[in-house]
């Protein structure tokens, strides 16, 4: 064999570090959907920051070929009736919400013939708009409807669509006549909920009192109607939804309050989201759609750790290699010590493991012809590697190999790095590399991510 003929079969397929049998849908796709992790997104319309971008389709387009499961749509009221989606009461552009439901029609199943979860937060007031939104939305092609004692996946409503309602209060409507105690609706609203029937036709009145002046909310019931499976409800406590909240009603957390939880009462948010559906928010100070660490609401089975698609970095790299899993579905099957955390007794900030840790060697070879960034060029590069372990607190590591100086061409390492894990279920490989600067940190050329059950030995 020559040079050249050894150097393509080692950059061959057949040395990739992934593992091909985890690039095709290869996990039982027949259990309920708390038992799986799903790739969500966060205000999925932006382009940008939270405050001044631009909304658009595109990015509807985007998230979906890239896998995802989970979309947020905010619809507003807009010109002669039809509404719009932005980020209410910022700068962002707005675009219309038919266009955005004619993006998901046409993309929803392009990479994934799996339900997809769409959040629908509705800042409707006016009856028209609702039935704008009520006339896509009900399309039997666009919703999936499941009877109330099924919580599985179905052979014929994989190719479905799921209708997440997020009203003001956060509530599906439950009956024509309904009183609440308070509400918030932003930060600066106050009020004592009256609903009652109008006439004869199915719409709802919610009347919100802010001093010094009122605002007047009209609630299509029909449109309520539509939420059947992923009806949203306020979390309260772990005891309350234990002994309240249905399998079909799921909770939204800001990642303030659910990090503060995990790391509270990791056991009890266990055994919560092997019940219930939790999705999480990024808080609202991540106003240029920064994003928090996924990993440590995956390790206490959140399936929906909503993050801003648009913003790279190490959070992006994270939620990319874990959903490489699968065949790239957007559904990973949870551990089953996450589904069925009070048989396992597991506890992710003290993992009790019956087996012994597993021991990771990686030998770092070489690389040929880094690419440099920022004026940096091949010859001035100071290249090395550092590989990352992500997981539960006591498998977070990093090693790195020795810097090479003035060589991005061929630079040799020949050098192994070793670690041990205890949870590999949920611990992900993340490889970089980077060039140690001399005048500032180090900048990242390159990384890779993937699940540890992924890899390849050898």
């Amino acid at each position: 064999m020559t040079f050249d003929g050894f150097y393509r079969f080692i950059n061959s397929p057949f040395f990739d570090i992934f593992n091909k049998e985890h690039e095709k849908v290869y996990q039982d796709m027949t259990q309920p959907l708390q038992h799986y992790f799903i790739s969500s997104s966060h205000n999925t319309y932006l382009l940008g920051d939270q405050l001044a971008s631009d909304s658009s389709t595109t990015a509807y387009l985007r998230v979906l070929r890239k896998g995802c499961r989970c979309v947020e749509i905010d619809c507003w009221d807009g010109p002669d009736g039809e509404p719009i989606v932005y980020h209410g009461h910022t700068l962002t552009s707005k675009i219309l919400f038919k266009n955005v439901i004619k993006i998901i029609h046409k993309f929803a199943f392009e990479s994934a013939i799996l339900p997809l979860l769409v959040a629908l937060k509705k800042h409707i007031s006016s009856r028209k708009s609702q039935q704008v939104i009520q006339d896509y939305s009900k399309n039997k092609e666009f919703l999936l409807k499941l009877c109330e004692n099924d919580a599985h996946f179905k052979n014929d409503t994989l190719v479905q669509i799921l209708l997440k309602n997020v009203l003001f209060e956060q509530q599906k409507l439950e009956t024509y006549k309904q009183t609440k105690k308070t509400t918030k609706y932003g930060s600066s609203v106050r009020a004592g909920n009256f609903i009652k029937q109008t006439g004869k036709k199915k719409y709802m009145t919610v009347r919100f009192f802010k001093k010094p002046k009122k605002t007047t909310i009209e609630l299509a019931m029909d449109l309520s109607d539509l939420v059947i499976y992923t009806k949203a409800v306020r979390f309260q406590s772990f005891e309350y939804s234990r002994d309240n909240q249905k399998f079909y009603e799921m909770n939204s957390l800001g990642e303030t309050k659910a990090i503060k939880l995990g790391r509270q009462a990791a056991c009890d948010f266990m055994v919560h989201t092997s019940r219930f559906l939790t999705r999480i928010y990024p808080k609202g100070s991540r106003a240029f759609s920064s994003n928090y660490n996924p990993q440590e609401l995956w390790n206490v089975g959140c399936q929906m750790v909503a993050l801003n698609f648009q913003t790279g970095g190490l959070q992006m790299d994270l939620q990319d290699g874990k959903f490489r899993d699968n065949g790239g579905c957007g559904y990973i099957l949870k551990p089953v010590f996450l589904r069925r955390p009070e048989r396992y007794r597991f506890n992710p900030n003290n993992p009790y493991q019956e087996i012994h840790p597993i021991k990771l060697d990686i030998l770092i070879i070489s690389a040929n012809q880094i690419v440099g960034s920022d004026g940096v060029t091949e010859k001035e590069i100071n290249p090395y590697v550092q590989v990352e372990i992500w997981g539960v607190p006591v498998d977070c590591q990093q090693k790195s190999t020795y810097v090479i100086k003035n060589n991005g061409f061929n630079p040799i390492w020949n050098e192994i790095l070793s670690f041990s894990i205890e949870v590999p279920e949920l611990a992900l490989v993340r490889f970089t590399v980077e060039h140690d600067s001399p005048v500032t940190n180090s900048i990242v050329l390159g990384q890779y991510t993937l699940p540890f059950t992924c890899m390849k030995k050898g």
